[in-house]
């Protein structure tokens, strides 16, 4: 029996969010056909629409998700940094002097996921516009975890092991 090779939270945390982006492009690339939502439009979705757009929300939501608690902290244990004891706030703070996010872009993108992840309005005009804006953002984000991938990448770092 071949003995399991051991992966690091870091490399765990890059291929979980890596995985997110490429599932949020799928997704993207089937609403090319339906997007900028109306309210109208909103309510002729088809079944195969409403899945591509179930995707996209999930992906987008766990993309934020798995930066936030695996990506971010392992990206900042790997470069020596305390984390346990940093406040979200304050990582993201460190992460704004390594010019990979700010913290208002993060927020504000926080802000749009937890609109659009609790179910859509029962309005289909809110449902759209919330629908729209996630949308027209779901590049940000990506950039970002990009961005923190590259940074990890061309830094060659390698998660630091936790005493």
């Amino acid at each position: 029996m071949k003995a399991k090779k051991k992966i690091s939270r870091l490399s765990r945390a890059t291929i979980e969010c890596t995985r997110h982006t490429r599932h949020i492009g799928f997704a993207m690339d089937k609403m090319l056909a339906f997007m900028p939502l109306g309210g109208t439009s909103y309510e002729g979705l088809s079944t195969d629409e409403i899945a591509a757009i179930d995707q996209f929300v999930f992906r987008f939501s766990k993309l934020q998700d798995a930066s936030g608690l695996r990506l971010i902290p392992s990206l900042l244990r790997s470069i020596g940094e305390e984390v346990k004891s940093m406040t979200f706030i304050d990582r993201l703070a460190r992460l704004e002097q390594l010019d990979l996010v700010t913290e208002v872009e993060w927020m504000e993108l926080r802000r749009y996921r937890n609109n659009i992840a609790h179910e859509y309005s029962i309005d289909p005009d809110e449902a759209a516009a919330s629908i729209n804006v996630v949308y027209d953002n779901a590049h940000r984000l990506i950039s970002i975890s990009e961005c923190m991938l590259a940074f990890c990448f061309e830094k060659k770092l390698n998660e630091l092991e936790e005493e």
